[in-house]
């Protein structure tokens, strides 16, 4: 009896041994990887290392680094209904976003003789590149378009509707909410390609938000929450945990474990798929075209005007600086798709008369020799002037004389 008990009390002990050792590890692990995850963290947010700095475009100005610092720290979005997200508010010397998610636009001192005129009202809408990356407030292509526009004695309320990843349904879902509110504007002018573009080619379909298959799994966690108790989601935020998971993205196992209804679970998964790019690239164009027909209807109904663009990118640059070479080809991988997209749209709306509204302007740098791009598809501050310029030519006869001198 009494060896018996002798047994069970050092099997116990054994027992305790074992779990305080494998927990006091795990405890260990834990702590390391919280510290590793901790200075990652810090150095995500620390010095800047975008090489965009270096853009030949900016001439070496003093003032690249102190941009590239704020555009690090004002890329923070806050969620959005419809649209998913838009940037909060924030306040620099060069970029300066208000409570609404708006970045700031050049607006000019109007003269006394002019201050009772009625200002038309502008709307411009775009994904990253007419928001403005690489370029300080008073020179994105919005606030371009309005000193423009005042050297005509023409002071417009523009409004930069802008925002990074945004795909052409977005801005229009984004116009739509603004008419909702009765905010009914003179002219809409939309700023497209390069996101349709590249959310069709990360996703292998076209018409849907970049990075979609992250919002789906969310989505299901997310759906799946009633069966996650405390300590389950307590777990969820452990440094180990956190490794799990970027282990499993590694290995693409969350396509192993997750299916979604035809989205894919992660880009891996989406690069895996092999699809027929002239079928997606006609999709992409279908949307679009879709898109403009009911903004039509809308601007008809609304009694608005509009104007499309088909956006340049550094693949529709003949004649590249050292500095563009080295842009394109970090993103060759996208080029072939990107090329069969553009000569598609070419064929398609070749005829001006099957859609008035759109232009082609996807080979405005075609020929020039001077740098324009800071990486693939956005422009420095020079290359936003000149594309401003060129929606200037179409905006003017669209803005109504008698109403912009209207007293």
């Amino acid at each position: 009896m009494f060896l018996a008990s002798s047994k069970a009390i050092s099997l116990t002990r054994t027992i305790l041994l074992m779990l305080g050792i494998t927990t006091g590890l795990l405890l260990a692990i834990e702590i390391a990887l919280s510290i590793l995850f901790y200075y990652r963290d810090i150095g995500a947010n620390g010095p800047i290392s975008d090489d965009r700095i270096n853009a030949d475009t900016y001439q070496q100005a003093d003032w690249t680094s102190d941009y590239y610092r704020e555009f690090k720290e004002s890329n923070n979005s806050q969620w959005r209904p419809y649209t998913y997200w838009r940037r909060k508010p924030y306040q620099g010397q060069y970029i300066n976003i208000d409570s609404q998610g708006i970045r700031k636009t050049w607006q000019a001192d109007i003269p006394a003789v002019n201050a009772n005129k009625v200002k038309p009202t502008i709307f411009l809408f775009g994904g990253s590149t007419m928001w403005g990356t690489g370029a300080r407030d008073e020179f994105t292509i919005p606030s371009n378009l309005a000193k423009q526009l005042a050297k005509n004695n023409i002071y417009a309320d523009i409004v930069n509707f802008g925002e990074s990843g945004y795909v052409n349904t977005q801005e229009m879902i984004s116009l739509v909410r603004e008419l909702q509110k009765g905010h009914v504007p003179d002219v809409v002018i939309f700023y497209d390609g390069v996101n349709d573009i590249y959310s069709a080619y990360q996703q292998k379909l076209a018409g849907i938000p970049q990075n979609e298959f992250n919002r789906v799994l969310e989505f299901s966690q997310t759906n799946n929450a009633n069966t996650t108790n405390s300590w389950q989601a307590a777990v969820k935020h452990l440094a180990t945990a956190r490794l799990a998971r970027a282990i499993s993205r590694r290995l693409n196992l969350n396509s192993f474990f997750t299916n979604h209804a035809g989205f894919f679970s992660s880009p891996k998964q989406a690069e895996q798929i092999q699809v027929d790019n002239l079928a997606l690239a006609n999709n992409v164009l279908n949307i679009y075209e879709e898109n403009i027909n009911i903004i039509q209807s809308l601007a008809k109904r609304y009694q608005f005007n509009t104007l499309f663009y088909w956006q340049p990118t550094i693949f529709n640059k003949s004649k590249l600086t050292q500095y563009e070479e080295t842009k394109k080809q970090e993103f060759d991988q996208i080029r072939t798709f990107v090329s069969l997209t553009d000569q598609l749209f070419n064929q398609r709306f070749s005829d001006p008369g099957k859609l008035p509204v759109l232009r082609d302007i996807s080979k405005i740098f075609l020929n020039e020799t001077e740098p324009r791009f800071v990486d693939w598809c956005h422009l420095g501050e020079v290359g936003n002037k000149e594309v401003a310029n060129r929606l200037l030519l179409d905006l003017m006869p669209l803005l109504d004389r008698s109403k912009v001198d209207k007293r």
